[in-house]
């Protein structure tokens, strides 16, 4: 079967990749295994619009709520070696601002996202140097890291002793999900750029409404500063688990070689 012209039994055959010794890294990196949660939470449009540059537009869910996600992912097998990250991203539209829900929709019926990264916190030095100095990625160092108990997952993300974020969500039964492609929009040197991550979920499971997920934010932090600023909705209207992924992470073109 395919998606995206990928054959999902032959993920990584046919890509072409290029060493970039001084960074430790080679482009495209291959995600060999890992697991991931994501809750989608409604946000106010204007508090997301302010934190985006001019070229991109918040994707509404209806007038004045736009939408969130904040992922935790366990990458325990990778090209530059296992790390942790949390991301927390606005679900955005290049160029024009797109009707609410309609948007939204589109993206969701083509698997297709389109996300601007606020944060992006990783535990490898590998994985924040390379990004941040060949892409822009907003990352910074942080540790993170994952439990299990009573059915739940939990991502625990601290700097320097201090608690930082706390996220929990149940470990549902799950199946072979899609291919999902996200194109990640991001600034170097005042230049939009954007990167493909691809992720093939060999076990996932979407829930409407996410019960049983649990978010703590901290203080004292701008990730902190940003979840609170964005006024999430108390519960999220969408959440995903994946306990085995696979992914492509390609290198950042310009808009125009899209």
């Amino acid at each position: 079967m395919k998606s995206f012209g990928i054959d999902r039994n032959r993920f990584f055959e046919g890509i072409l990749q290029r060493p970039i010794p001084e960074y430790g890294v080679t482009l495209p990196i291959f995600y060999h295994k890992g697991r991931s949660m994501t809750a989608m939470f409604t946000a106010s449009t204007r508090a997301v619009r302010d934190r985006l540059p001019d070229s991109l537009h918040p994707v509404e869910l209806y007038p004045g709520r736009s939408m969130v996600a904040v992922s935790a992912f366990e990458y325990a097998s990778t090209g530059i070696g296992p790390y942790n990250e949390v991301s927390v991203a606005a679900v955005v539209n290049p160029g024009r601002k797109g009707l609410p829900m309609i948007s939204l929709l589109s993206q969701l019926l083509r698997n297709t996202f389109k996300a601007f990264i606020f944060h992006l916190p990783v535990t490898s030095e590998t994985a924040r140097r390379g990004a941040v100095e060949l892409s822009g990625y907003p990352k910074f160092l942080a540790d993170i890291e994952f439990t299990e108990k009573d059915g739940f997952l939990t991502c625990r993300m601290s700097l320097d002793g201090q608690d930082l974020l706390t996220f929990s969500g149940r470990k549902p039964a799950t199946k072979q999900g899609p291919i999902t492609r996200t194109l990640v929009y991001n600034e170097k040197d005042g230049k939009m750029i954007y990167s493909n991550f691809y992720v093939k979920q060999d076990q996932f499971v979407q829930t409407i409404g996410g019960s049983g997920v649990q978010m703590k934010v901290g203080r004292g932090h701008p990730i902190c500063d940003t979840l609170r600023a964005l006024s999430l909705s108390s519960g999220p209207l969408v959440y995903q688990f994946s306990p085995q992924f696979q992914a492509i992470l390609f290198d950042t073109k310009n808009l125009i070689d899209i």
